[in-house]
């Protein structure tokens, strides 16, 4: 699952990978997809998915 948000001209992708390296290579193909673009990431491993937890109840989906 990956939630987008845009806002203010941003565009923020949050995506729950089992392991750094899916990330690395999720990434990688962002990258190679839009060039052109300022690309920031960030790896944090949450296996019990609390940010997505804490995402649903603040937005009531």
């Amino acid at each position: 699952m990956t939630i987008v948000e845009t806002f203010d001209g941003r565009r923020t992708y949050y995506a729950c990978f089992e392991a750094k390296q899916e990330y690395e290579k999720w990434v990688a193909r962002i990258r190679a997809a839009y060039p052109l673009h300022t690309l920031e990431g960030q790896f944090d491993l949450d296996k019990a998915w609390s940010f997505y937890s804490a995402y649903r109840s603040d937005f009531g989906w």
